[in-house]
């Protein structure tokens, strides 16, 4: 599988990358799209001890990790939908956010 930097730029080129590429780029991305909106929460509400540059650079050198690598390698094999640890995990955490309303029934925010 190619870098997610490469699936993104092919598909600006105008190529249509194969399902699987598609399929682990956007979960790479959404998770790193967690893990901003996290960091810029932890700003905001000032959760956190560090300062808004070091969480800029952090999350700049995230981002660099993730485009240098496959978006399957990148978020490894406890992260790939299918493993039956990550099901089980994210039944538990739906159920929880369920509980205290923070997702509908069928799972949306």
């Amino acid at each position: 599988m190619r870098t997610l930097n490469e699936i993104i730029e092919a598909t600006k080129d105008g190529e249509k990358p194969p399902h699987d590429e598609c399929y682990f780029a956007m979960l790479a991305l959404d998770a790193l799209s967690t893990f901003t909106t996290r960091d810029l929460r932890n700003i905001v509400f000032k959760n956190t001890v560090v300062t808004p540059e070091m969480l800029a650079n952090e999350d700049h050198k995230r981002w660099q990790r993730a485009l240098n690598k496959a978006p399957d390698e990148w978020l490894g094999p406890h992260n790939h939908p299918g493993n039956p640890d990550q099901l089980r995990m994210r039944r538990i955490t739906k159920g929880v956010l369920r509980k205290v309303g923070l997702r509908g029934e069928d799972g949306s925010k």
